[in-house]
């Protein structure tokens, strides 16, 4: 985790330094014109893409003019990758929501704020959330995140709010729980399967999955279909089996991918040890378990999801930890 190490380091002289130029520069100007949460993003951090989006939706004028306060969370231009954006210009109500949902309503969130883990903050895009979650990789460093964007700098001051830097995109916005998602979703009704025979012997599954906070690795379909001959019907008509596999694929809290590290394992809601391996010279990818994460970070109103084709292997028991009520 070197480059997190340095970054981080990086991070906190930065908000140092932002302290001391902003009381530099009031001291000096005096009087100044209004300086909104788009102009601190678009002056201080480069967000052009973002502040022409925003001016594009015309939330410049109908909401970011306002007195707030906002905790805006500005997205750096390479956020913004060409699929993404050529979504956005076509499609004037995921811009609109999308712009919303990167600030905070009527509460100023400070870097330091964001170490209340899996604390809920309502956004400008009415009934949804923005989820932060610190971080912390043994003893030496901090991630923070805001809806699964990566935190890197922040605490700029405006004159209706205060302005953080992200490099990725909160994105997806989460429209519902986690076991909706998969309940409502083909490519995961083996899985769901499992979910309702786990059942038969412990709480339902899917009304846990409903509430609190949790991260689930979502096996497809194809991660079922690839066990052995015969396997997959003697998973599914042992409901002690599916419990475990179930809780072996859970975390409780949200663990987005900047949220766990190679040296670091987490527990399981089964209570085994997971353990994860990223890629950060090549593609950004990473693994649980040795299995590949082929979708990750998909954000719910109650965690995060991430995708896998290929079932996590049964690890050595710690102690049975369970599911949170």
């Amino acid at each position: 985790m070197q480059i997190l190490h340095v970054q981080f380091v990086l991070f906190i002289i930065t908000l140092l330094d932002n302290a001391v130029h902003q009381a530099v520069t009031a001291a000096v100007d005096g009087a100044v014109d209004a300086n909104y949460v788009l102009d601190v993003a678009d002056n201080s951090f480069g967000c052009t893409t973002y502040v022409r989006l925003a001016r594009k939706a015309g939330l410049d004028k109908t909401l970011f003019n306002g007195k707030g306060p906002f905790t805006l969370f500005a997205p750096s231009n390479d956020a913004f990758t060409p699929d993404f954006l050529a979504q956005l210009e076509s499609n004037s109500t995921l811009l609109n929501d999308v712009i919303r949902f990167h600030a905070i309503d009527g509460v100023i969130v400070t870097v330091k704020d964001i170490h209340k883990n899996d604390y809920l903050y309502p956004s400008c895009l009415a009934n949804v959330s923005v989820r932060t979650n610190f971080y912390i990789e043994g003893t030496k460093v901090g991630v923070y995140m805001a809806s699964g964007a990566f935190l890197t700098n922040g605490d700029y001051k405006a004159d209706n709010g205060i302005v953080h830097y992200v490099i990725n995109p909160m994105y997806p916005i989460p429209d519902t729980n986690i076991a909706k998602y998969i309940e409502t979703n083909h490519t995961f009704s083996i899985l769901c399967d499992v979910i309702k025979s786990a059942g038969m012997i412990g709480p339902d599954l899917f009304r846990v999955l409903e509430g609190g906070n949790y991260t689930l690795f979502a096996p497809t379909n194809e991660a079922f279909q690839d066990m052995q001959p015969g396997e997959l019907k003697k998973l599914l008509s042992n409901h002690t089996l599916c419990w475990h596999t179930i809780l072996r694929h859970m975390m409780n809290g949200t663990y987005y991918s900047e949220g766990v590290f190679d040296d670091q394992p987490e527990l399981s809601s089964e209570g085994t040890y997971l353990h994860f391996k990223h890629d950060y010279q090549t593609d950004d990818s990473w693994q649980v378990e040795g299995i590949p994460v082929i979708e990750g970070n998909l954000s719910k109103t109650n965690g995060v999801l991430h995708v896998v084709h290929h079932l996590i292997p049964e690890p050595s028991m710690i102690k049975n930890k369970g599911c949170q009520n």
